[in-house]
């Protein structure tokens, strides 16, 4: 299913960046186009091919760090894109990386990375040293959770407490508090800042607080330690307590203002304000959203990021698109990732 998320991802990475450019309060009238970097490639600033550029997270100095997939490295740069340093190599062991996706920076600059094929977190300090592996099996290889500083292994891929099945997603809380979300893993992983497992939240399914089949995408944390999260296949945002407990939700299957169609990437900014990314490709937008207003919703939907959803029910997969992600799901690899593109495209 990652493959399959490719073109979206990559296509989505300039949205993510302004995003974490909208997150910053302003009183400038606009935003406009001030620069871009990259490329194709193995060398210092450039990324992997087609797998290229995944993950990016910006510090509080300014300076941004790129997970660089297909290079399976991270790549840090200043301000203004210009390249600072590396690390990373292919491999399972400490600081090594097998496709990793994504990242995320806490307040005192520590940077923690989704090593999704090694099935474990890793923390690195902000020039790159490597600090700390989580998850199953990482120290010896044995079928429970763990934690690594040295001689580390490759995860155990499974769904038990502090396991990992195709980590994608990752946020930090204003505690330390790390939130992990996966690809086909229907629930959110909470952990401390040194990767002991704290809590979990989540199953499959279409009511509150559950995800669809295809897992959660997308996830953030405000300043008052809420968490949101994207259901990308029942295209809504629902959000949460930092333990867990259901508070809203928003959105609905649909192109009006205020519904989603594949809803991937999520940010909150110092006002609480909510950005989504809304990565099909008959949309391929940003939206924004607040406070609720004493305004009636635009029609087909939309809600409060902070608040209370007074909205309906966004509509699960119960039709034809459930049908479909029913069969993808008895597919594996690519062929699972093309069927589950297209079950996206059907109506619900």
């Amino acid at each position: 299913m990652r493959n399959a998320k490719q073109a979206r991802i990559i296509a989505g990475l300039t949205v993510l960046v302004a995003l974490l450019v909208l997150s910053v309060p302003s009183s400038a009238a606009g935003f406009g186009f001030l620069t871009r970097w990259g490329g194709t490639g193995t060398g210092d600033g450039q990324f992997g091919g087609s797998q290229g550029a995944e993950g990016i997270a910006v510090g509080a100095g300014g300076n941004i760090w790129v997970v660089d997939r297909g290079n399976a490295r991270v790549q840090e740069f200043n301000p203004t894109g210009g390249f600072i340093t590396k690390w990373g190599t292919f491999g399972p062991l400490d600081g090594q990386f097998n496709t990793p996706f994504g990242i995320a920076a806490d307040s005192s600059g520590n940077l923690y990375v989704v090593d999704t094929s090694n099935f474990r977190v890793e923390k690195f300090s902000s020039a790159g040293a490597f600090i700390v592996a989580w998850g199953w099996g990482v120290d010896d290889g044995v079928a429970h959770f763990e934690k690594c500083i040295s001689s580390c292994q490759a995860g155990l891929d499974g769904t038990g407490d502090g396991q990992f099945h195709s980590p994608t997603g990752v946020a930090v809380g204003a505690g330390g508090s790390v939130y992990v979300i996966g690809d086909g893993d229907e629930r959110v992983q909470k952990f401390d800042a040194n990767g002991g497992f704290l809590t979990k939240w989540g199953s499959q399914g279409t009511g509150d607080g559950q995800f669809n089949s295809g897992g959660p995408e997308g996830i953030a944390v405000d300043s008052a330690g809420n968490v949101y999260v994207t259901d990308v296949i029942a295209d809504r945002v629902q959000k949460f307590t930092s333990t867990g407990t259901f508070l809203a939700k928003f959105g609905s299957s649909g192109t009006g203002d205020g519904q989603f169609k594949s809803p991937q990437g999520i940010t909150v900014d110092a006002a609480g304000n909510v950005y989504v990314t809304d990565s099909d490709s008959t949309t391929n937008r940003v939206q924004k959203f607040g406070e609720p207003s004493n305004e009636p919703p635009p029609t087909g939907g939309g809600g409060g990021g902070s608040g209370g959803s007074t909205t309906a029910p966004p509509p699960g997969p119960t039709g034809q698109r459930a049908a479909a992600v029913k069969k993808c799901k008895k597919k594996k690899g690519r062929a699972k990732a093309k069927c589950l593109k297209k079950a996206k495209k059907l109506p619900v």
